[in-house]
């Protein structure tokens, strides 16, 4: 089977294939909107896709477009407009996302770069739509070739559909309210895109119900396409795919299956120990079996011929802690964090002229300074946080003996000296939300998760005074979808948006 790879995968084919991705990518919406492609770049792409190495060749490319959409400022973006981040008082990265000041702006030629100065998130709209486009002309095109070799077929089509999975759960966390906003999840979430044929016509925005839907039907088309494990935690299996699915099950609202899909992949990948390497090796290139990572991202540093376009592995080292790191760690997650002398954890922030530097990721795995001492191997999702899904569904279930297990198995691992909960009711739920933040924190999900709780925003030591309180429900919560779409696809605004 050959596959995307992290050693194998050679420096050599990335780069060929970002060339690749390059001209036929180039100009994709220089027409009029974000969700066409031109025909030039479409019949670029299907005259290159021709027989399996073609396909895997896209599909190598395929991956520098998912690094390119989930890292960087887009893995800062939840945590930086809810309240685990604030921007450091000199640079004032993402300040309009910070004061939930976004601007609908229409953006027509270059890719929209996100980057320290911008007001919206149409850069996350345009990367996400970039990369659902190439997963759909892959999944079609490969099948072409499926009595040459079956199961490369099959591993590459369930890649492509986890990956189409994953830019819809971004897309409709960004820019819709959460599931539960509405009876059902009946309120506007995305358009769905299967076609990579852009004359098809886009029908406007799909509820986020149907959405919800369709990243449920690739993940589990994805478990029976994807191989039971891989080398590499660069490539998915069908343990990747389950856990992926537990999460949009958690935040769908459907308990039951949330806390059946993550006991499944935990009874299969259990927490990674201290005594084994917790927290640091979760951030390494490691084998599957010496880490609790499912699913991982190459770093910047072997990207390098990338012109700096791709940030993996980047924002969470280099912009937390370089010299000119752009954000800090809010005071009361620092107070959260920094607790129980006994919690390995209290490592995550650092406390230094009057700042809480984010020191939670591990350095010098690449160089012993400068830059690339900063970057590391992302972690995409890990098993620590299906056992906080397991917690709290179970907890939402009434089976609060299970919710506080895993609760416990979370604690106990960070703090030896921690006592079993006795919470109940909200108290239990509560302290499971309060768990999940520090575990999870700055992995790129804090905003989505207070959507869901239906909690609005509280910042203890915020900027300025009028960025304090977001209540929920809020129109600001949400990014305002790109005008050249709403203008040419009957998709909505988002309100409070012109």
């Amino acid at each position: 089977m050959q596959t995307f790879n992290s050693t194998a995968m050679k420096l050599t084919i990335l780069k060929q294939t970002f060339l690749l991705l390059t001209i036929v990518t180039t100009g994709i919406h220089c027409g009029k909107d974000f969700l066409n492609n031109p025909t030039k770049n479409i019949l670029l792409r299907q005259e290159y896709v021709k027989d399996l190495p073609s396909c895997q060749a896209f599909l190598n490319g395929i991956y520098l477009q998912f690094y390119s959409s989930f890292s960087h400022y887009k893995t800062a973006y939840p945590e930086v407009i809810a309240d685990n981040l604030k921007p450091e008082t000199g640079f004032g990265a993402l300040m309009s996302i910070y004061s939930w000041d976004q601007q609908a702006l229409e953006e027509n030629g270059a890719i929209p770069i996100l980057g320290l100065a911008s007001v919206n998130m149409n850069a996350i709209y345009q990367s996400d739509y970039l990369l659902i486009r190439s997963c759909n002309l892959l999944i079609n095109a490969v099948g072409k070739f499926r009595d040459e070799n079956p199961s490369r077929v099959d591993d590459m089509q369930g890649q492509a559909l986890l990956i189409r999975s994953m830019a819809y759960f971004q897309l409709v966390n960004t820019f819709s309210q959460a599931y539960n906003f509405t009876p059902g999840g009946s309120h506007p979430g995305v358009a769905i895109l299967t076609s990579d044929d852009w004359t098809i016509a886009i029908n406007g925005r799909a509820s986020v119900a149907e959405v919800y839907e369709e990243m449920i039907k690739d993940l589990q088309g994805a478990i029976t396409l994807l191989p039971a494990t891989t080398e590499s935690l660069l490539l998915p299996s069908k343990l990747t795919a389950q856990a992926l699915l537990a999460r949009i099950y958690l935040f769908k609202g459907d308990f039951m299956n949330a806390k059946n899909t993550a006991a499944a992949v935990i009874i299969q990948k259990p927490l990674l120990t201290v005594k084994n390497g917790y927290p640091n090796n979760i951030f390494k290139s490691l084998s599957p079996q010496q880490t609790e990572t499912i699913f991982q991202m190459l770093p910047r540093k072997l990207l390098s011929n990338d012109n700096g376009t791709l940030q993996s592995g980047y924002y969470l080292g280099e912009y937390l802690r370089d010299t000119k790191k752009y954000f800090t760690a809010t005071s009361d997650l620092t107070d959260l964090l920094t607790a129980r002398k006994n919690d390995v954890r209290t490592q995550w922030i650092t406390k230094t002229n009057n700042s809480n530097d984010v020191t939670k990721f591990p350095t010098g795995i690449f160089a012993p300074s400068g830059s690339e001492s900063t970057q590391y191997y992302q972690s995409i999702i890990r098993s620590s946080e299906l056992y906080l899904t397991a917690a709290e569904s179970f907890a939402q279930l009434s089976m609060e003996d299970s919710a506080r297990h895993y609760l416990y198995l979370i604690r106990k691992r960070a703090d030896s000296t921690i006592t079993f909960p006795a919470a109940v009711g909200p108290q239990l739920l509560d302290s499971i939300k309060i768990e999940r933040r520090k575990e999870l924190a700055f992995e790129g999900l804090r905003l989505y998760d207070l959507q869901r709780w239906k909690q609005g925003i509280e910042r203890s030591d915020p900027l300025s005074p009028n960025v304090k309180s977001l209540p929920y429900p809020s129109e600001k919560s949400i990014a305002p979808i790109p005008k050249m779409d709403t203008k040419f696809h009957g998709v909505t605004q988002n309100p409070g948006y012109k």
